[in-house]
């Protein structure tokens, strides 16, 4: 793969993060909600997805590891939000290693299967 092919993949563009993604096995779809113009770092980010799934509409937020460590030290070093650093959160946040369609569907998938969804998805 050369440079600028590893870098499109990287840093998708806003057509490729809003399409929706499909999962067969339990049948639901997503799609993240990106509404920056830079493009999406799917290692160092944190969005928002919206989940169809029973027929109804689900919403979350998934946040990369790096993105939560990042968070931290802006809190620490430069805003003080946080208690100067001492702790980080979100509403229905789930950590996960990169944000990545393949990464994101086994991440529902399992939540599903261990019936954990719903405890991190709200429904709209």
């Amino acid at each position: 793969m050369n440079h600028k092919n590893r870098l499109k993949s990287f840093f998708p563009n806003r057509e490729d993060v809003q399409k929706d993604h499909y999962s067969t096995k339990h049948k639901y779809s997503f799609n993240l909600f990106w509404p920056n113009v830079e493009p999406l770092n799917r290692k160092d980010e944190s969005v928002d997805v919206k989940v169809n799934y029973r027929g109804k509409e689900y919403t979350g937020s998934l946040s990369t590891l790096l993105f939560v460590r990042r968070m931290f030290k802006k809190n620490a070093k430069i805003t003080g939000e946080c208690s100067r650093g001492s702790y980080f959160c979100m509403p229905n946040m789930i950590i996960v290693k990169d944000l990545h369609p393949r990464t994101i569907i086994n991440t529902i998938d399992d939540l599903i299967e261990r019936k954990y969804f719903d405890g991190y998805f709200k429904v709209l």
